[in-house]
């Protein structure tokens, strides 16, 4: 089920696309008849957000479109197990402890709150109808093939790292949410199998440090970079002022304060449920990911 754009990365795969928009009820209707297995991979929005112009464009996708989505379920009747991406960065930031499935939301913005919500909505449909709905949340996902995504932060900071300078709000010694894509998709497909009704926080257990990982980045561009101190006040004035540009003309903004603490939490997730339903396993390690990522950067002349 994809929309009218540019689909050309899926021409070689031997799969029958269904045109339409979550929005259109009907082209969401025929996408899923005879349908047992769904994948549920829409969403919209950005991190960064904090109108109340964009709240109401994610929450037409985010939301209506998880309605239009239940509502095209019940009248197809065929559907037995749906796997729904949500987000990690629905939770917020959540200090001092390791987070875990049953952690208490905090969603920080628009994008979050939205995705949050859908997530809900899903997760009463599973309850009320019995339909196996796993919700999956991933961390910061990157990988070659896009600059987009959880990838945008990496290729930030590839970009960076590029120019020798990076700055810090902190010491950088936080831990940094890493999964590579190729171990989404393992979570995915094993959810599609073995997934019970519930979320599970997808993610790395292998630890990287904000510090470290741009060292890591820098050393596989092969340029030796330089931190900037940049004081956390300044840094949480700085991002204050582009929230307020954010709110009054809805343009995109580099940082926002929610956005900075995370930047400068450790953030600490136990994928335990992951292990034990779907038999998860980090498979990609950072430093190899980190290597093909960097590398198919260079061959798309990005940096």
């Amino acid at each position: 089920f994809v929309r009218n754009n540019n689909v050309s990365k899926l021409a070689n795969l031997n799969l029958k696309l269904n045109y339409g928009n979550i929005l259109d009820l009907v082209s969401v209707k025929k996408a899923l008849k005879n349908q047992e297995i769904v994948y549920y991979l829409i969403g919209v929005g950005s991190i960064s957000a904090k109108s109340k112009k964009a709240y109401n464009d994610y929450y037409k996708v985010n939301v209506d479109g998880t309605k239009n989505f239940i509502e095209a379920c019940k009248e197809a009747g065929t559907v037995k197990r749906i796997v729904y991406f949500g987000s990690i960065s629905s939770m917020g930031v959540i200090k001092g402890k390791v987070a875990t499935e049953e952690s208490e939301c905090n969603p920080p913005g628009p994008y979050q709150k939205t995705k949050l919500i859908g997530e809900r909505l899903i997760l009463d449909f599973a309850e009320k109808e019995n339909i196996v709905v796993s919700v999956i949340r991933p961390s910061m996902v990157y990988g070659s093939g896009s600059v987009q995504g959880g990838n945008k932060d990496i290729f930030r900071i590839a970009r960076f790292s590029n120019k020798r300078i990076f700055p810090l709000f902190n010491s950088g010694s936080n831990y940094v949410p890493l999964v590579h894509v190729r171990d989404v998709v393992q979570a995915t497909v094993l959810a599609a199998t073995k997934g019970k009704t519930g979320v599970y926080l997808i993610t790395n257990e292998e630890k990287i440090s904000m510090k470290g990982l741009v060292q890591l980045i820098s050393k596989k561009i092969n340029k030796k970079v330089f931190f900037i101190r940049v004081p956390f006040f300044l840094a949480m004035a700085g991002a204050g002022f582009f929230e307020i540009i954010n709110w009054f003309f809805n343009k995109s903004v580099p940082l926002t304060r929610s956005r900075i603490k995370s930047m400068t939490t450790s953030r600490i997730f136990d994928i335990s449920k992951a292990k034990m339903d779907l038999g998860f396993r980090q498979e990609v390690s950072i430093e190899s990911g980190v290597a093909e990522t960097v590398d198919w950067y260079k061959k798309q002349n990005l940096i």
